[in-house]
């Protein structure tokens, strides 16, 4: 895979090196990117995953169900790892739960370096009421 080209974006240098600085730091973690529509959060999330080869990076969609979301994240994941699990599951076996587990399981067994990195955008058609995403 080619290097990232060089970019940049008006006015959010600032977010670019807070991820940066973030991904130095030791152990888990959680941050987030946030603002306003159209300003460049999802180019961030995608060159942020350019970057580091160990990042799994997964949108929501507004027209999409809760299954079906759950069901190409799974053929992602199972894409990602090199590995089919999720995707061999039965639609009441397969919940945020058992992929939820799953990314954890691949982050504590993955090498310190590179870390992993999830990168979760347009979580808000993720999460959605009854989705069982934020439980």
């Amino acid at each position: 895979m080619p290097a990232p080209t060089p970019f940049t974006f008006h006015g959010r240098q600032e977010e670019l090196r807070r991820i940066e600085s973030f991904l130095e730091d030791d152990g888990p973690g959680l941050t987030h990117v946030r603002g306003r529509r159209r300003i460049g959060k999802t180019e961030i999330l995608k060159r942020t995953q350019a970057n580091h080869p160990n990042s799994f990076y997964f949108m929501g969609r507004d027209d999409e169900s809760n299954r079906a979301a759950m069901r190409r994240f799974a053929a992602e994941w199972d894409r990602f790892v090199d590995r089919r699990w999720l995707t061999r599951l039965r639609n009441s076996e397969l919940t945020w739960d058992e992929i939820f587990r799953q990314v954890g399981d691949h982050a504590a067994s993955s090498p310190a370096a590179p870390p992993f990195l999830l990168l979760l955008d347009e979580v808000q058609w993720l999460a959605q009421r009854g989705a069982g995403f934020c439980g």
